[in-house]
């Protein structure tokens, strides 16, 4: 299986996002292609069946630090991608101390072990280094969490293919306006599209909002580095599935996953609980890439139809919950790719991807070989691409 490609030329890139945020442009679509183009603000009439809207509530860290060295010479930047060691929300609360893995640029310029002072007070020493990653000690002074400093010195970490530094604004629009716990180091993008009015309007269409968070990792904007994908190595990120939202969502109601992330979280929450049905063991905490395919045509082979396979899934999940805990945490590297089949989710809404990416794998994966006209579709009618791009609004069937 080859990676998915289209041509995206350099214009298309949304170098900035559209204001306000809702007025970014919809395409509909589903497996027979492009249906209408719309708005996102009118969102609450294309959806009216659904009930349950499943969206990522990780606030982006600001994730690039920038180390002098001396007049004239360039900085040391450091991305920060996630800690050594422990839970993501556990180590933004630290205080004084944290050692984290990053990337370094101009790493060569920075032995081991030595000691390098941010303007605002941190100290950072280069502990070792793992083909690219690199795990650093950090030491501050005061009270600050880690989560604090960041947010005090850190830039916002704006993807490369936007080919600019961040400004004042990015503080704000590359974040969701339900953002809660720190610990992305890239926005959940088709969430930026959301405004306190239209998410009042839906509430008032009867639709109940559900916040999950999954850590989004550097490893979003990484390519398919391998000419069949099944040998591509997907990145594992963190997941924080609370209880009360799979309490919910077993109704079986009509359910819309804000982004690939969100979609990617119930994904995998759903194969953990089939794992746990079929071994009898507890729910796990990581989801490998394919565990999927060992598992689907067992549980395919099991009678019940689809919605009332996923009610005994998230029953599963509710009576094996990890006790004392109101959510439960596990991390994920599932890989959709053509031939997946959706179980949890009925309508996606997302931005629109880059070429050769797992997030166009996804996305074939629901639509089928239309992708590609619904990608030509938006390139032939000046929608806007990435991060700060339009949104597509995507029905399986």
């Amino acid at each position: 299986m080859e990676p998915l490609f289209y041509t995206l030329p350099d214009e298309r890139i949304a170098p900035f996002p559209v204001e306000p945020r809702d007025h970014a442009r919809l395409l509909i679509a589903g497996p027979e292609g492009p249906r209408s183009d719309r708005q996102v603000f009118h969102l609450p009439e294309e959806i009216q069946g659904i009930r349950h809207l499943v969206v990522n509530a990780s606030r982006v860290v600001k994730a690039r630090l920038l180390f002098p060295r001396g007049e004239g010479q360039k900085p040391i930047e450091v991305f920060f991608l996630e800690p050594a060691e422990g839970e993501v929300a556990t180590a933004m609360t630290q205080v004084g101390q944290a050692k984290i893995k990053a990337l370094v640029g101009g790493s060569k310029k920075w032995k081991l072990g030595v000691e390098m002072q941010h303007p605002s007070g941190l100290r950072a020493t280069r502990l070792s280094q793992e083909g690219a990653t690199h795990t650093l000690d950090l030491q501050w002074s005061g009270s600050l969490t880690l989560g604090e400093l960041l947010d005090q010195a850190g830039r916002v970490p704006l993807p490369p293919y936007f080919q600019r530094m961040d400004d004042a604004s990015d503080a704000e629009r590359y974040q969701t306006v339900y953002a809660q716990n720190a610990g992305s180091v890239a926005a959940p993008t088709a969430g930026l599209h959301f405004t306190p009015e239209l998410l009042t309007a839906l509430e008032n269409q009867g639709i109940a909002l559900h916040k999950i968070e999954l850590h989004v990792g550097a490893g979003t904007f990484r390519p398919i580095d391998a000419e069949d994908v099944r040998n591509h190595t997907m990145h594992a990120e963190e997941v924080h599935l609370p209880q009360s939202v799979i309490d919910a969502l077993r109704d079986g109601a009509p359910t819309l996953a804000v982004g690939t992330t969100s979609s990617r979280s119930l994904e995998s929450a759903y194969w953990l609980a089939v794992q746990s049905l079929r071994s009898g063991e507890p729910l796990g905490t990581h989801l490998p890439q394919w565990t999927w395919q060992e598992l689907a045509p067992w549980w395919d082979s099991q009678p019940g139809s689809e919605a009332e396979k996923r009610q005994k899934v998230w029953n599963h999940a509710l009576t094996h919950w990890p006790s004392g805990r109101p959510d439960w945490t596990f991390t994920t590297a599932l890989m959709m790719v053509p031939g997946y089949r959706v179980r949890t989710w009925d309508a996606l809404l997302t931005n629109f991807h880059q070429p050769g990416s797992t997030l166009l794998m996804l996305i074939a994966s629901v639509l089928g070989d239309s992708w590609k006209s619904v990608y030509d579709h938006a390139l032939n009618n000046d929608y806007r691409f990435l991060s700060y791009g339009d949104a597509s609004l995507l029905w399986r069937d």
